[in-house]
């Protein structure tokens, strides 16, 4: 999944480096990064282009970036503060803007930055499954409450994201779930999850399980592989 950006900083050589350090390290995120100069152009690319990152320094010209973080609020964006002027990073909290994710004092390493937004991106796409997740769960009778469901949500976010998990899903799935979820033993998990599974697919409409499997009682492994790549495949 990749990301547009948007750097608003006055110092041009400044942000022409962090543009090229942000396209070198983290290519596997990054669409685009545009650069702008001045806070009022800053605020109008901001609003045409809506990218998901806004690096943005305080001190500029024409617009501070104090009015340009009052005036995002309602913009879905992940900011990045990026300045050395530490009065207007005192008045940062009085604005509460939840967009803002970081306040990084400049100067600081470029692998600092990266790691951030390497984390950030991690959440948005967590974030995102999760979403496709419960919506493809949702063709299913289940109880979204029980702990299963967790469970269950869980092992098809870990799927999606690291494919090679299905190979041996006893083996690497269930113990790294257990590990995220704080579950003691992997085969909790497996039990729970298997459980489940029979009771939703014995509650549910026979032709819309039929959909997904070519039989009514798919094995678990079959389940989470052919609800992972439906999830895959949802856009």
């Amino acid at each position: 999944m990749k990301y547009k950006f948007l750097i608003i900083d006055d110092n041009v050589n400044f942000a022409k480096n962090l543009s090229d350090g942000l396209q070198q390290n983290l290519s596997n995120f990054v669409q685009k990064v545009d650069i702008c100069n001045d806070g009022e152009t800053g605020i109008k690319e901001l609003i045409e282009t809506k990218p998901d990152f806004l690096l943005l320094d305080l001190k500029l010209p024409k617009l501070n970036g104090l009015s340009i973080l009052e005036k995002s609020k309602n913009i879905d964006c992940s900011i990045i503060v990026i300045s050395g002027e530490v009065p207007l990073i005192n008045h940062i909290r009085i604005l509460d803007n939840s967009n803002v994710k970081k306040i990084l004092i400049k100067p600081f390493p470029i692998n600092i930055l990266v790691n951030e937004i390497n984390y950030i991106c991690s959440e948005k796409i967590d974030d995102t499954f999760r979403k496709k997740i419960r919506k493809e769960l949702g063709v299913f009778e289940f109880n979204i409450s029980s702990i299963s469901y967790r469970y269950l949500v869980e092992c098809l976010l870990l799927s999606c994201k690291y494919p090679y998990l299905l190979n041996n899903i006893e083996k690497d799935l269930f113990p790294k779930a257990a590990k995220t979820l704080g579950v003691k033993k992997s085969q909790t998990i497996k039990w729970d999850i298997q459980k489940t599974i029979k009771s939703m697919i014995k509650y549910t409409e026979k032709q819309k399980v039929l959909k997904y499997f070519s039989r009514q009682a798919p094995s678990l492994k079959l389940f989470i592989a052919t609800l992972s790549q439906a999830i895959l495949n949802r856009k």
